[in-house]
């Protein structure tokens, strides 16, 4: 996954083909490829390489399509999350289950696997989902109204939490709620931030929220978690 940045990306099945930010690749053993930051602008990402008889598997079976996989936002912020997970994970001095990471990056590859073809029916509510998943990203920090939003996509609310729950396993208000915490993470990384400087940031209304959100996705508070990344 490319987080921040530009660049190219190129395979022999594909050509040349621009990457921009919040762009996810799949590749296939064996496939040969080359890529190039924008010298300008560089590009950061974050990956891992799955191995083993699953994966095998799957890729005998022809689960995993031939050609690379290139994709763009939709479902990023779920992947994004899950990546953080798994280098957390084995970053960590805790003990660490390998069939907890295996189950992690499964879950990686059946959502990418997952948005490889699509019906031509409903495009206006996916292109609605895709919209909507911008709009989140960039206004987290606000108060945000789902049935507003769907009205401003044009699209009834109830077609539109189904539909955004198909594409990205998650409800909008879920969806939301994940984004906010993802980011509040990245917030409490920060040596010397506060918590309620964290929680206005990323939208919550009181330290107190942040922390029973926070707590509930992740098993421990926002406190014991700055520690545990330390």
């Amino acid at each position: 996954m490319v987080t921040a940045g530009e660049g190219l990306l190129e395979t022999r099945q594909t050509g040349a083909k621009r990457i921009a930010a919040r762009s996810v690749i799949l590749l296939r053993p064996g496939v040969w490829h080359r890529y190039k930051p924008e010298p300008e602008t560089g590009w950061r990402e974050s990956w891992i390489e799955m191995r083993g008889r699953v994966v095998t598997d799957l890729l005998q079976s022809g689960t995993i399509p031939d050609g690379p996989l290139l994709r763009g936002s939709r479902l990023t912020s779920l992947l994004e999350e899950l990546l953080e997970t798994i280098h957390r994970r084995t970053g960590a001095e805790i003990p660490t289950h390998r069939p907890e990471l295996s189950a992690e990056a499964l879950r990686m590859l059946a959502l990418l696997c997952g948005m490889e073809a699509k019906e031509p029916a409903g495009e206006t509510l996916r292109a609605a989902v895709t919209r909507a998943e911008h709009h989140l990203a960039e206004h987290h920090a606000e108060s945000l109204d789902m049935q507003d939003m769907a009205r401003m996509l044009g699209v009834s609310y109830s077609s539109f939490r189904r539909t955004f729950r198909k594409e990205t396993g998650l409800s909008p208000w879920q969806y939301l709620m994940s984004v906010r915490l993802n980011r509040a993470r990245r917030l409490l990384s920060s040596r010397g931030t506060k918590l309620e400087s964290v929680a206005a940031a990323v939208g919550f209304s009181s330290a107190f929220h942040l922390s029973a959100a926070f707590k509930k996705a992740y098993g421990v508070s926002p406190g014991n978690w700055r520690k545990q990344d330390r």
